[in-house]
């Protein structure tokens, strides 16, 4: 467990035999530059469990150098906590769920082997997230300018919005079929081209 401290891997490979847990403002970094964060360039840690980030916990992949975390197992963010996955960084699991603040970064990614789950929070793609066996958005908000592999179903509160913000709008490309249920936030700034949100999707269903 890291419990209020900072972890960094730089240039090398950190393997745990178990599970993984960041709590109390505690820093699991490979690179970045969040002030009052040192992280140094590359690195790669393999978690053979599970990952939980919570109680204001803070991840951050990537930056300005490659960085990559392998989950063996569960990858869990909760509503206080980040996981930030930058530019070049890289995070695999098994499966995801979010409940807080998930950001992927242009040149980033997240690949999740089975579903990715939030009931909550905000994950914002501008890079690439994959799962192999599709999301289920039941809360929160699900937006970016950004490709989503696999097919997405938002339902309950949840909601869907193209764009960075809600004053920024973009267009953001779902590879699979959308099955929308909840709500659709559409930024319209104007008529002319990017003024206004889009979904490129495989498919939709409402």
């Amino acid at each position: 467990a890291i419990n209020g401290g900072n972890f960094v891997v730089s240039n090398g490979t950190f393997t745990t035999g178990g599970a993984l847990q960041v709590s109390n403002v505690g820093g699991f970094l490979l690179n970045g530059a969040t002030p009052g964060l040192y992280a140094m360039q590359g690195g790669t840690i393999n978690v053979n469990g599970d990952l939980s980030n919570n109680t204001t916990g803070f991840v951050s992949v990537g930056g300005s150098g490659s960085g990559t975390v392998n989950v063996a197992g569960n990858l869990f963010n909760d509503a206080t906590s980040t996981v930030h996955i930058q530019n070049s960084g890289a995070v695999t699991s098994n499966q995801v769920t979010n409940q807080g603040t998930l950001i992927i970064d242009s040149g980033g990614s997240l690949n999740t082997n089975t579903i990715f789950f939030q009931t909550s929070g905000t994950t914002t793609v501008s890079g690439t997230l994959s799962a192999g066996s599709g999301y289920a958005i039941t809360g929160g908000t699900l937006q970016g300018t950004g490709t989503v592999n696999g097919p997405v179903a938002v339902a309950g509160t949840a909601t869907l919005l193209p764009g960075t913000n809600t004053t920024t709008p973009g267009t953001l490309t779902m590879t699979g079929a959308l099955t929308l249920g909840g709500t659709l936030d559409e930024v319209m700034n104007g008529s002319a081209a990017g003024q206004f949100g889009l979904l490129n999707t495989g498919g939709l269903t409402l």
